[in-house]
């Protein structure tokens, strides 16, 4: 049944927005919102890929040497690969929005239950090809990039050429997909096409509770800003202060799963051998492993993601329900 006219909409839902609209835009939100935070991602995949210090001291410290070293395009080595994630990152929202509203029609359970349930769904579908793609852009990531290093740089050059875990020649680095080629080149070679699959089961691990946990958090304290704040309060800034709350809330409960995956990915070690490594290095510190980029990206990317995703349904919504949804 549509909700009662005039009655203000706190959820917009699958059946209020016009498709039409809604794909475009969440494409272009997407590909925006991945490139944007991409560096952060690259940096924390090198703080997470190093053992203890010996490339960074952490997170300010990753930036400015890979900046300082690569350039602007040290930070963004791989993006193209990653933004393949678009359209995966499509069938996420789609199946996130299409499960809640499955629940919405046969139950009455609460939008942080339909959050939590619709949050896993979608995970689960968008990492069968998320993936295959994390391994390649997480590999191109660590290749270096330098052309030449000073002599007063040498250690730490050396340090960080030890995260590189293939090997790639100059010749192939200067040809347009060369990194590209040969990473996926290497995977295939050494592990076949399951190899794209590495560490499947830690992603799953991680991100189907990741996504779960956000979305219950966001419409939870979502809802306990709109009952407590002053009716006048902007709808967007409410979403835009649980989402960074609710990002970072995850990201530190499910961080040490996040280091395990991609050591998994990136090294090419069980997940036995990889938990043994990271104790035998670094003791039970490694619970924290590149959490400080994994709160930056995650505050700033929940924030940014929610911000183009309530936008975007709001421009998305069929004429009938426009007057009852405030920005």
């Amino acid at each position: 049944m549509d909700e009662l006219l005039g009655e203000e909409i706190h959820v917009i839902e699958l059946h209020m927005m016009d498709l039409r609209k809604f794909f475009p835009l969440t494409a272009a939100s997407n590909a925006a919102a991945r490139t944007f935070l991409y560096p952060l991602h690259l940096v924390r995949t090198h703080l997470q890929t190093q053992v203890g210090k010996q490339a960074y001291k952490g997170t300010w410290d990753a930036i400015k040497s890979i900046h300082g070293q690569q350039g602007i395009s040290g930070l963004y080595r791989g993006l193209p690969v990653h933004l393949c994630q678009v359209l995966p990152g499509m069938g996420y929202i789609y199946t996130y929005e299409y499960v809640r509203n499955v629940i919405r029609n046969h139950t009455n359970w609460s939008d942080g239950t339909k959050s939590l349930i619709g949050g896993g769904t979608a995970s689960v579908v968008a990492q069968i090809f998320n993936v295959p793609i994390d391994i390649v852009s997480q590999h191109m990531m660590l290749i270096d990039g330098r052309k030449k290093s000073s002599k007063n740089v040498t250690v730490k050059t050396n340090a960080q050429k030890s995260l590189q875990q293939i090997n790639i020649t100059e010749e192939m680095k200067q040809r347009r997909f060369g990194v590209f080629q040969g990473v996926v080149r290497h995977v295939y070679h050494n592990d076949g096409i399951l190899g794209f699959y590495r560490g499947m089961s830690m992603s799953l691990l991680l991100f189907i509770p990741n996504s779960a946990l956000f979305w219950y958090f966001y419409e939870h304290l979502k809802g306990k800003m709109v009952s407590v704040l002053p009716e006048n309060v902007p709808r967007m800034l409410i979403n835009c202060l649980a989402s960074p709350l609710a990002g970072m809330s995850a990201a530190a409960i499910m961080n040490p799963v996040d280091v395990v995956r991609v050591r998994m990915q990136t090294k090419n070690v069980a997940l036995r051998n990889t938990v043994e490594t990271l104790i035998q290095e670094e003791g039970f510190f490694w619970l924290f492993k590149g959490l400080t980029a994994r709160f930056f990206h995650s505050a700033l990317g929940s924030t940014i993601l929610i911000l183009g995703y309530e936008a975007v349904k709001r421009g998305s919504l069929k004429s009938k329900y426009q007057d009852q949804v405030r920005w």
